[in-house]
């Protein structure tokens, strides 16, 4: 992969992706999640968890949104203490919409001020709800669901349902291209192209089957998706082995890149050209 430019989060760093390979320009807030910017500035969601299970509670748990600049200065960090476990975020018309996993809700950041969206009744995981998109006309909200069938939740503008549509197992991250909607079913190691209009699912493995896909970007006639060795949780926030594929629109892939010891892919944004699976603005 030598032309494109990337950034990706995993389990230790953003990296920066470009053709003399991947080059960390984060580190040290723990794990690294969502990803997104504005006309000004980067996000990213950090989940900084100090140990694991019993050693976590006792020592402590911070979210941060770490704000960088386009040349990846460091210009803030907020202390998040109303999200927990997050995963996605997008920017959207001056806010930061964050997939609030562990609450079960959208979380909402404008101007030092947090909000909520939540209409499952839950205050704590029980839908995992790990992705937030939109495009011209709507909210795309993903149920993951752990190990039953995920669910895209279609919302207008004021956050009334639209649409609700049955697909991928384990799943993250939504795309829209006209009418299909394009999923990375992590539990079955594939991606998911879904017809509005038919309800045709068809179902795309990578590379065997054998890596969980997490994290998607699309270009011009181009998809970028990392890939994740699986492992337990501590293994997966640790070290493990990752990729970053390029693809076809129909998912056969172009060229690999290597992300060893990166740990977790967790996203994957397009930055040399417009990323569709973002927010349409420019880097």
């Amino acid at each position: 992969m030598t032309h494109p430019s990337l950034l990706v989060t995993t389990s230790t760093a953003v990296l920066l992706v470009e053709g003399n390979g991947p080059r960390t320009i984060h580190t040290g807030c723990g794990i690294y999640f969502g990803l997104a910017w504005d006309r000004d500035f980067i996000y990213i969601l950090c989940r900084n968890n100090l140990g694991h299970g019993k050693l976590r509670r006792i020592l402590g748990y911070r979210v941060t949104i770490e704000i960088l600049d386009k040349s990846f200065r460091q210009v803030d960090s907020v202390r998040c203490p109303s999200i927990h476990d997050p995963h996605q975020a997008i920017a959207r018309d001056g806010c930061i919409y964050v997939a609030n996993t562990g609450k079960d809700r959208i979380e909402i950041y404008n101007n030092n001020r947090f909000s909520s969206i939540n209409w499952t009744g839950e205050q704590k995981d029980v839908h995992h709800i790990n992705t937030i998109g939109f495009d011209e006309s709507f909210f795309y909200v993903l149920e993951n669901n752990k190990q039953q069938r995920s669910t895209v939740k279609v919302f207008d503008f004021n956050w009334q349902p639209v649409q609700d549509v049955s697909v991928g197992l384990g799943a993250h991250n939504i795309f829209r291209q006209d009418q299909m909607l394009y999923i990375c079913s992590s539990l079955d190691r594939a991606m998911i192209r879904y017809d509005l209009r038919s309800k045709e699912i068809t179902e795309f493995s990578l590379l065997g089957g054998e890596w969980l896909p997490r994290g998607l970007a699309k270009g011009n006639d181009r998809f970028y998706i990392g890939l994740s060795a699986e492992g337990t949780r501590q293994e997966r926030h640790g070290r493990m082995p990752g990729k970053l594929i390029r693809t076809n629109e129909d998912f056969e892939i172009i060229d690999t890149v290597e992300l060893d010891g990166a740990g977790q892919v967790n996203e994957v944004r397009l930055i040399s050209e417009l990323d569709g699976a973002h927010n349409k603005v420019p880097f």
